[in-house]
């Protein structure tokens, strides 16, 4: 009912501030695609304020990422996800796994050293020294191959999500990390306990400074 006194006076800019944070799950699911289709309709710019993620990544054309006040980034909701501008917007933007670690470089390419193994990057950053790494769920590779490099643990959680499990890796120093690994295909589940490396495309592995910015 609110959203259609609102819409019946056909106003320039719609604010809409948290609409759906009331709902069930189910309910919330349907009425944010109710919502998004009827914008396009109307064609009536819109402000959508929410702290759910998926929401905001779901609904928009445009995302701005604010932090006490300040803008971080704005875009396009695959570029904020996919191309965070700097670590906060990757840590509120999703799941990220975060990892210190010491950049250095090796013929042509850069390879981060952490306490828990090593992740060769595609390129050379031209920058040696301390480093944030930041790796999403399902960026990560799951190899039982213990020569492999990568991030060397143990799986500590296993949780089906239907067409993906999701694991919790204990790193060597208590660190948990979190990999999904789609089931299809007839894949086997991993075992609680199983000695895993995890690895990812040396591509899309996210580096940031001590201070959060991109390098």
């Amino acid at each position: 009912i609110a959203l259609a006194r609102a819409i019946v006076i056909e106003p320039d800019v719609l604010l809409m501030d948290e609409p759906l944070s009331n709902l069930d799950a189910k309910l919330r699911l349907e009425m944010r695609t109710i919502i998004k289709k009827l914008q396009r309709e109307l064609g009536i710019t819109t402000i959508y304020v929410t702290h759910d993620q998926e929401e905001a990544l779901a609904i928009s054309d445009r995302i701005a990422v604010m932090q006490a006040g300040v803008i971080q980034q704005i875009d396009v909701p695959e570029m904020i996800y996919k191309n965070p501008a700097n670590s906060f917007v990757a840590g509120f933007i999703g799941t990220s796994n975060f990892l210190n670690g010491t950049a250095r470089s090796e013929k042509g390419h850069s390879v981060i050293e952490t306490p828990h193994g090593n992740l060769s990057l595609h390129r050379d950053l031209g920058y040696e020294g301390s480093v944030l790494v930041s790796l999403r769920p399902e960026e990560g590779v799951l190899s039982s191959d213990p020569s492999a490099e990568g991030l060397k643990g143990k799986i500590s959680l296993a949780t089906f999500l239907g067409d993906f499990m999701n694991y919790e890796i204990e790193l060597e120093d208590g660190k948990i990390i979190e990999v999904n690994e789609y089931t299809k295909d007839g894949k086997t589940l991993r075992e609680i306990g199983e000695v895993v490396t995890v690895s990812a495309d040396p591509r899309i592995i996210k580096v940031y400074s001590e201070e959060g910015k991109v390098i």
